[in-house]
């Protein structure tokens, strides 16, 4: 074969060479580049949702803080009402009474303030507690309006003495038996969602040892 023809051969056969390996590199780097930035985009991508669910979090912390504080503020209001309550229900339908003590009549009208100081506050603000406890808030309410209506009924203005003794009674043995006790479990329900934790006794720690 003429040394031209060989020269020609090898010349065609290293510019394909060249040009494959030119090619190939100039994937490569393209390949390389899109990866690159496809990354690049995607890290973005990433970094911005983590940047909305810091927010969102931060969002929600804000907000659990503000109904925390609304609900201990309105369980401690509640209960201060319930217990002001109370204290004016017993004094209504006491039967101990002394000369000091104002009559029924106006001991009546002290409770009622009382009640109605009450459900003016309880019902619009009864969102920040949970159902349950509303509920048996409700009860307790309830329990106080009527052996108050039936004191005033049968106790304050009574038809004959027995009758009204036996009603004093059975009224002063709701309260005892059915408000006080209503009370005494709203208190520690309150207790809980405030998260007061009680202080563990002698006789548990004894029994952990």
């Amino acid at each position: 074969m003429p040394e031209y023809l060989v020269t020609i051969i090898t010349t065609i056969g290293t510019s394909t060479l060249v040009a494959t390996i030119v090619v190939y590199l100039a994937k490569t780097v393209i390949s390389a580049r899109v990866h690159k930035a496809i990354q690049f985009e995607y890290d973005k991508k990433i970094e911005s949702i983590r940047a909305d669910i810091r927010i969102a979090e931060s969002e929600r912390s804000v907000k659990f803080t503000w109904l925390h504080e609304q609900s201990a503020m309105t369980i401690a209001k509640i209960y201060e009402l319930l217990h002001n309550l109370l204290s004016d229900h017993n004094d209504y339908i006491k039967m101990l009474e002394s000369s000091e003590d104002p009559p029924q009549s106006e001991r009546r009208k002290i409770f009622s303030k009382s009640f109605h100081e009450l459900k003016e506050y309880f019902y619009p603000r009864q969102i920040f507690i949970p159902k349950s406890t509303a509920l048996r808030t409700k009860e307790l309410i309830k329990a106080c309006r009527n052996s108050t209506l039936d004191f005033m009924t049968y106790v304050e203005e009574p038809i004959d003495r027995i009758s009204q003794t036996k009603k004093w009674v059975e009224i002063l043995d709701i309260q005892k038996d059915e408000i006080i006790p209503l009370l005494n479990e709203l208190e520690d329900i309150f207790r809980d969602h405030l998260g007061v934790v009680e202080p563990e006794s002698t006789e548990s720690r004894e029994l952990v040892k």
